[in-house]
């Protein structure tokens, strides 16, 4: 809440006293968010960032969503085919994707007969 000096004049004081608490805030909110973005970046680039780490940086200064900075795990190497499998079982197994398959070439075929047989029937 914002504190008015009763003793002053009347005519545009009080809009510019809320101004300067305005732009006060708005500067103590940005060097907060600031602060706590170097704190995250600092733990980042040591090594010793991880969920806590970056849980308390930013729950300290105030701000939300901590749960969304997490350091991400990555694997090397190739990709096995255990994805690929968990995938097409995932989404119907091997008789479904047959089956969309087989359906995708009896459609152009009869797209491409289609043709075939307008060309025959002009030709009549």
């Amino acid at each position: 809440l914002v504190e008015v000096d009763p003793k002053a004049p009347a005519e545009g004081t009080v809009f510019k006293q809320l101004m300067d608490e305005f732009q006060r805030l708005q500067t103590k909110a940005e060097q907060a968010r600031q602060a706590g973005l170097e704190k995250a970046l600092s733990a980042m680039s040591e090594g010793t960032a991880n969920s806590k780490t970056n849980s308390k940086v930013f729950k300290q200064d105030g701000f939300q969503g901590a749960e969304l900075v997490n350091k991400e795990h990555i694997e090397g190497g190739d990709v096995s085919w255990k994805p690929y499998k968990e995938y097409y079982r995932h989404f119907g197994g091997v008789g479904w994707w047959m089956l969309i398959v087989l359906g995708h070439v009896i459609f152009n075929a009869c797209d491409k007969f289609s043709q075939i047989w307008i060309g025959w029937y002009a030709d009549q």
